[in-house]
């Protein structure tokens, strides 16, 4: 036997053996709870970004009317960034 052929016996054994700790008797049991995991990955995912477009496009704007949550600091222009001083205070 080569050593590649034993190094992959040997991982093949490891692998079978944490799949016949965690319960599954086949590769296609652990298959379909492979398959179960990422579809409920996949729900929690989509069921987080649905709330945070519904937090974004209508809670938010309806708690700052109402004053339940402080309004975002805006830009008063494009051009206006946080660390420039307003035009009457700048140097002539």
């Amino acid at each position: 036997m080569s050593p590649l052929t034993t190094e992959f016996a040997v991982d093949t054994a490891k692998v079978g053996g944490v799949l016949s700790l965690l319960g599954f008797a086949s590769w296609a049991e652990a298959a379909s709870a492979a398959q179960a995991a990422a579809s409920i990955a996949a729900f929690v995912l989509s069921t987080l970004f649905i709330y945070d477009w519904i937090w974004r496009r209508v809670l938010r704007e309806m708690f700052e009317h109402y004053g339940w949550v402080k309004p975002k600091r805006r830009r008063r222009r494009d051009d206006q960034t946080a660390t420039t001083r307003p035009a009457h205070e700048e140097d002539s």
